[in-house]
């Protein structure tokens, strides 16, 4: 499943949810006021609400900082990317996250990244490590070599990471 748009989701669910309880709110004030709400029953629901109000406004705080940390979150040793220069010669280099990837593609030999490429790797670990299959898939239809084939790994996986960020951002600016 891509993480970006679960996450996307996620975030858009929560401000539903929020946006009902905040009408919940004003309407049992207005009923308070108006004296269809005794003041012990107003009290109680009202610190109900605010208590599931204020825990998800946390979850959508913590949903849209994962929304933005996309490009940096960090796999474990055994997930990362491990570059090779061909079958059975390692490089001694990871990636452990889309971050690291894009900055590693940058200095890595012309062989190993066409090595990798043409095998798929990178668009298997994107789409299974990363969970982005839509970035795994515009990886895969890349059709050039050499250093033509590092610009556009780098630019697609640049823009992605700006895409994360954006959509945070944005996310951001809509929460209550």
């Amino acid at each position: 499943m891509d993480v970006m748009k679960s996450l996307m989701r996620r975030v858009e669910e929560l401000r539903r949810v929020i946006s009902t309880i905040e009408s919940t709110i004003a309407k049992l004030r207005v009923m308070h006021a108006s004296g269809e709400v005794n003041e012990k029953r107003f009290k109680r629901d009202l610190k109900a609400l605010n208590l599931g109000l204020k825990s998800l406004r946390e979850e959508l705080e913590t949903t849209l900082t994962n929304l933005y940390s996309l490009a940096d979150r960090r796999c474990r040793f055994e997930e990362a990317f491990h570059f090779y220069r061909d079958i059975g010669k390692p490089l001694n280099l990871s990636a452990f996250s889309l971050n690291d990837l894009r900055e590693k593609l940058a200095v890595l030999p012309i062989d190993s990244l066409e090595f990798h490429f043409h095998r798929g790797d990178f668009t298997a670990w994107i789409r299974d490590v990363i969970e982005d299959p839509e970035l795994a898939k515009e990886i895969a239809e890349i059709k050039a070599k050499g250093e033509s084939l590092r610009r556009k790994l780098i630019q697609l996986i640049s823009e992605r990471i700006k895409t994360y960020k954006e959509e945070s951002n944005r996310l951001s600016e809509l929460s209550p």
